[in-house]
């Protein structure tokens, strides 16, 4: 199984947020995140719908780009596939949402664990500016 996080850049984000004036650089990072995965993940659903391919490929690519940006391996490789599938035009609604479904179990698996390298569980729990899954 590939590796959930890629801790390399996990820290290279550390690194940039350190040579930062602003100290809630990795916390901002990941709330954008948050919220563009989620919006790729119920377009991908709704274009499914529709048999539109285009914006599932659309949706897929924006995904797989964001998730390798915070080191989010896996999730990053799921959207690749499901890109893929888009680009063949090879849309089997039944696979799709099983990627989907996988899709979104690996973007929870991932958001909890970048939260917890960040540390920014405790903080975002309690003061709400963080999204939850």
């Amino acid at each position: 199984m590939d590796q959930l996080i890629d801790i390399e850049i996990v820290n290279s984000i550390r690194d940039v947020g350190d040579m930062s004036e602003n100290d809630g650089f990795a916390e901002e990072l990941l709330k954008l995140f948050v919220e563009q995965s989620e919006l790729a993940v119920r377009s991908i659903g709704e274009a499914t719908a529709r048999a539109d391919f285009d914006v599932v490929k659309y949706y897929a690519h924006r995904l797989k780009g964001s998730a390798a940006n915070v080191g989010a391996r896996q999730l990053s490789r799921k959207a690749s596939e499901l890109e893929e599938l888009a680009k063949d035009g090879a849309l089997d609604e039944d696979r799709v949402r099983v990627l989907l479904d996988e899709l979104s179990q690996v973007r929870e698996a991932s958001l909890t664990e970048l939260r917890r390298l960040f540390g920014t569980a405790e903080s975002a729990g309690a003061s709400g500016s963080f999204p939850p899954c």
